[in-house]
């Protein structure tokens, strides 16, 4: 709607803002499949699926990536009517995604379909945020994914150390779930890379300002 009505600058910084609430999120949610996952897997899907031990924290990056493109594509590429740079993204994709299958799968399985998997994600997802930096100069907050990102591999570092000795049950899943959340929103918040936190306080400040 934003750019129907030819308000460009509104609409590409909504995009950003969209962007980095985005990338808050989807960054916790990846340390915390990385984190848990060493004990989620055995009682969730049996000791059978040991293998998903190194295959699920790669595709757990696919969290970050996907979202991305598909924002990047759905409220920018799209509405402009940029069909033709959206379907290069995905036929440059689709060339390293059958390349890389003949590379990296008869010699790795299941762990190179998944690098595989998370580098064809990662490709599009760069060509489509490059093409948006190239014609608006925005992007990321380069500050905050730095500190989501450092605060993802520290959630990572505490919750397999608080937990080690842990059972793998339900109930340690969620005490880890618990203690990730606590550790990554305390430490985006010390480091003001909190973006929820931001636009409460912006909603709030608006609301103060109409009663006056």
């Amino acid at each position: 709607m934003t750019f129907e009505e030819n308000k460009h600058s509104e609409g590409y910084v909504m995009i950003q803002r969209v962007l980095n609430f985005e990338a808050y999120f989807t960054i916790a949610i990846a340390a915390g499949i990385i984190a848990l996952s060493d004990k989620l897997i055995p009682w969730f899907f049996g000791s059978s699926f040991a293998a998903m031990n190194v295959v699920l924290p790669i595709l757990s990056l696919l969290v970050i990536v996907i979202p991305g493109g598909m924002s990047i594509s759905r409220q920018y590429l799209i509405p402009q009517n940029r069909i033709k740079e959206y379907n290069n993204s995905v036929y440059m994709g689709a060339i390293i995604s059958v390349i890389l299958n003949f590379m990296l799968i008869p010699i790795l399985g299941a762990v190179g379909a998944a690098i595989v998997s998370v580098a064809v994600e990662t490709l599009i997802w760069l060509i489509r945020l490059w093409d948006f930096w190239i014609h608006t100069h925005l992007g990321y907050s380069r500050w905050q994914v730095f500190v989501n990102a450092l605060t993802g591999v520290i959630m990572i570092f505490v919750i397999r150390c608080v937990t080690l000795n842990m059972p793998a049950t339900p109930v340690t899943t969620l005490i880890q779930a618990a203690l990730g959340f606590l550790v990554y929103v305390t430490l985006t918040t010390i480091f003001g890379a909190n973006p929820v936190l931001a636009m409460l306080i912006d909603i709030k400040s608006k609301i103060g300002s109409k009663k006056k």
